[in-house]
Parts: structure tokens; sequence; C-alpha cells
């Protein structure tokens, strides 16, 4: 039987929860105060970015922040946008998304637009980037859905490029402290229906 690290365990016992908390007040979370809010926080980060400029995002879960308002903002402007489709080996191909777009469901749920895979090179080089998580901690650490998918693609990141990469959360999963692993993708900021809060990102000792 493989052993699970303190943090491991620790990380999966936080997910269950948060999960749970998510079902349990769907209404609420999902309601349009927090899309417009999402909507009002995530604007200004897109206002500063010149027509075609790519905006890495994802389609959200019905648990999940609901950021399409943003994402048809986003494309209303100009901005070409991205989003994954799950692949073998905790791998992400990413599809240009436009709100006329035809979407399939894959295997874990998700909705994912049909198109031609741009690679994970767009992903790196997509001018601002928003991310799914959690959870995120205070110091930046994310806890992520435990597939491990945002932290293998996330490596090769550049210092400016993980400034303008943000994990979206509900305000109440901005927490204190996080159980983290070396491996994990610590975010500098995050965005949330109340606004974006820079972090102070530091490596684990």
């Amino acid at each position: 039987m493989p052993h699970l690290s303190s943090a491991s365990h620790n990380k999966s016992l936080l997910r269950f929860h948060i999960r749970q908390n998510r079902v349990r007040q769907h209404r609420l979370l999902q309601g349009s105060q927090v899309a417009q809010g999402l909507l009002a926080s995530g604007v200004p980060l897109i206002e500063g970015l010149a027509p075609s400029s790519v905006l890495a995002a994802f389609l959200p879960l019905n648990t999940e922040p609901p950021i399409l308002p943003l994402l048809h903002t986003a494309y209303a402007t100009g901005l070409q946008v991205i989003v994954p489709v799950v692949k073998a080996q905790r791998q992400l191909a990413w599809v240009e998304w436009t709100p006329q777009g035809t979407t399939s469901t894959n295997s874990l749920g998700i909705a994912e637009p049909t198109g031609k895979d741009l690679g994970a090179e767009a992903f790196l080089q997509a001018d601002l980037r928003l991310i799914p998580a959690l959870a995120v901690a205070s110091d930046g650490a994310r806890l992520g859905q435990g597939g491990g998918f945002y932290d293998l693609l996330t490596q090769p990141l550049s210092t400016p490029a993980r400034a303008r990469t943000y994990a979206v959360i509900f305000d109440h999963e901005l927490l204190d402290a996080l159980p983290a692993e070396s491996h994990d993708f610590r975010a500098q900021a995050v965005l949330t229906p109340s606004g974006v809060h820079k972090l102070t990102s530091s490596p684990l000792s």
C-alpha cells in the first residue's frame, strides 16, 4: 500500500471538505451577485491588454467560481480566450474558446470546446492566466483538485509570467495556511468576487 505523506493526507481531507462546502452552498456561491463580483474584479485585469492578446482561462464546473461572464467580456473586447482540454498523463491541451463554439463533455464531466490543440506553449505564452483552485493560502500555496495538471503545467513559467497568473477562488477559500509540497504551484495573486488579492509567495522552507 503506498504511503501518503502528512501533507498529502491533509490535502486530501481539505479537498473533501471544500468540495462538500461548495455543494452545500451551491445556490449562494453561484448567484448572480458572485458572478458580477468576479466580473468586476476581473475586468481591470483585461482592460490593460491590447486587442488580440491571449487570456488562458477555464470553463468552470457548476461548483467552481462562475467566471463565464468575464470570459464573455474578454472575448467581446477582442481577446483570444483559450481553455484546457484534458489529455492523458496529466497533460492539458489548449483550445480557443468562443461564446458560439461547440463543446463536448469529457469523462470527468468537464465541458471542453472542440478545436485545434494549440499546445502547452499557448498557456505559457498567454498574456494573462486564470487558473482554478480549491483554496489558496496567504503565502500563495495553491490547493488544486489533486490531478497535478496545473502543478506540472506551470513549472516552466517565468517570473514575469507567474505575476500574471491568478488563481480563482471564492473569498472564504483564501486561507491563512495550507499544507503544501515542493511541487505545488504558488500563486502571487488570487481573483475572488471581492477583488484581486496580492499574496506573499515564498518558496517552501
